[in-house]
């Protein structure tokens, strides 16, 4: 049975006894005391009217995602809210807007840092990470074999650490993985030089689920697919040579042992 794709960053597993290994709090972060959280009582209507972002309009299940995500790419993804588990309900229905003075970080990570502090000091946040054994889609070659077409010789950006990508006129966000995007009765999704991990990443994403590359595929390739809604699984297959093959298998999560409601 195909997952339904989760549709934003916060739509929406059995021990596997391996060992439990506690997130800590680097000392070295900034300091919170200017910090202000507001919980934010907009409707979902009038939040399509303004700027979206971290720390802006966010739950703290969604700030968990953004903040304790693999940041080493500059294509980095937030975790799939189906790897979050356990905390209180309103962890995902409680809104809330957070100002922070703005701060030039040298260190890309610092700012991860800062906001792990911030999680742990204003909601109380403790977790801890564990592997478990849930719902998960098996990437692997398709019968006929692999179709992923060869990449084009483009020119590259290359954006510094702590940069966010950004489009650069004559040059193409190599990596980088657009859609799946709604247009009318089809979607879309496309990249230039992008590897298997760079896909792995969004469709996890998408469908709320981890997903386990079987491909053992290396190269850079290109992707420009438009297909009915509802029918990627067909348009892989048939155009890409790529199966996604629902099962049961570990994968890591955090769960949450612990929040508060925000002090102020």
């Amino acid at each position: 049975m195909r997952a339904k794709p989760v549709k934003g960053f916060a739509g929406a597993a059995t021990l596997l006894g391996a060992a439990v290994v506690l997130v800590g709090q680097p000392a070295a972060t900034p300091s919170l005391q200017t910090v202000s959280i507001r919980q934010n009582t907009t409707s979902a209507a009038d939040a399509a009217k303004h700027p979206m972002g971290l720390g802006v309009d966010s739950s703290l299940l969604l700030m968990i995602q953004f903040v304790y995500a693999p940041h080493e790419s500059s294509h980095w993804m937030p975790l799939p809210a189906s790897q979050i588990m356990g905390g209180p309900e309103w962890m995902a229905s409680l809104r809330y807007d957070i100002k922070m003075p703005a701060t030039v970080y040298t260190d890309p990570e610092e700012k991860w840092r800062m906001w792990r502090k911030l999680l742990a000091e204003r909601f109380q946040l403790k977790l801890h990470r564990q592997t478990k054994e849930m719902p998960l889609y098996y990437l692997t070659a398709a019968a006929g074999g692999l179709k992923l077409p060869v990449a084009k010789a483009v020119e590259c950006v290359t954006f510094l650490p702590g940069v966010s990508p950004h489009p650069v006129p004559g040059k193409v966000d190599c990596g980088h993985v657009a859609g799946p995007i709604e247009e009318l009765r089809d979607e879309q999704i496309r990249g230039s030089k992008i590897q298997m991990a760079d896909l792995v990443r969004t469709l996890a994403l998408h469908f709320n689920r981890p997903i386990v590359d079987k491909t053992a595929y290396s190269a850079e390739f290109d992707l420009n697919l438009r297909y009915p809604k509802g029918e990627m699984f067909t348009a892989f297959e048939r155009q890409l040579g790529l199966k996604m093959t629902p099962g049961q298998g570990p994968a890591e999560v955090l769960v949450v042992d612990h929040a508060e409601l925000p002090r102020p």
